[in-house]
């Protein structure tokens, strides 16, 4: 599966905008309790390369430890994708270690009960704080700027008003340097707006990607491979024209 997405076109030329395989997320075990952990790899794979076998091998590996971060880039892995954005012990200095790219995802709270009455004094305000304190322990670990990028964790400690608020001001999230991924495939807040199950959100996943390109997002984490990177390949013309630029 990992490797027919892969082929549908992830991260298909489109510069910095990147669609990048995705898994649904639910917990793993493998010593991380409940803990949503995953590992995000750049599709950019041909078959029978080191990088197409470690999209195998990887695939539903958890990401939550620095032992598994060790692991899954010795395997191939290029970008680790925290959801605790390297706060677990030990987690900074594997990924400096490593050498891969990181993606500092915002929670609020524990998995079990990030859902349960999360509160903000400005969503917008405190998620950007938090990730710009995560961003200088990086590089305080030895993380390079060029090497980070941030997700505001969309559906992680989050209500519905609070995810839209964020994808509305994805340009506001870090420093203009830093590219903001964001996941919104197949996620609960389009079955709120929509009123589709999880099968049946295609359209608003692929509707959502595009919006949150032109909010600024320079990676979204996709599903359905093909049709996202079409999306996202007409949102990033668009808003290179809406910035003066060439088609």
């Amino acid at each position: 599966k990992a490797r027919a997405r892969a082929l549908e076109g992830a991260d298909g030329g489109a510069t910095r905008m990147e669609v990048v395989v995705g898994v649904d997320l639910e917990p793993r075990g493998r010593g991380c309790g409940d803990q949503y952990g995953l590992m995000v790899l750049r599709a950019k794979a041909d078959p029978g390369s080191r990088r197409d076998q470690a999209l195998d091998r990887c695939w539903r590996w958890a990401a939550c430890h620095d032992h598994s971060h060790r692991l899954l880039v010795a395997a191939g892995a290029c970008l680790i994708n925290d959801v605790r954005a390297l706060q677990a012990p030990g987690a900074l200095a594997a990924a400096a270690e490593a050498g891969a790219g990181v993606c500092l995802m915002h929670m609020r709270g524990e998995p079990r009960t990030m859902q349960v009455d999360p509160q903000y004094r400005s969503v917008v305000d405190d998620v950007r704080t938090d990730l710009r304190a995560r961003i200088a322990a990086c590089e305080a670990a030895g993380i390079p700027r060029e090497r980070i990028c941030v997700d505001p964790g969309i559906g992680f400690g989050k209500r519905p008003e609070h995810n839209l608020a964020l994808l509305a001001a994805l340009d506001r999230l870090a420093d203009p340097a830093i590219p903001v991924l964001v996941g919104v495939s197949r996620k609960s807040l389009l079955g709120i707006i929509t009123g589709r199950p999880t099968g049946e959100r295609l359209a608003g996943s692929v509707a959502l990607a595009a919006l949150s390109v032109m909010r600024g997002a320079a990676i979204v984490r996709a599903h359905d491979v093909a049709a996202t990177v079409d999306a996202v390949k007409v949102a990033s013309a668009l808003r290179r024209a809406a910035a003066g630029g060439s088609g």
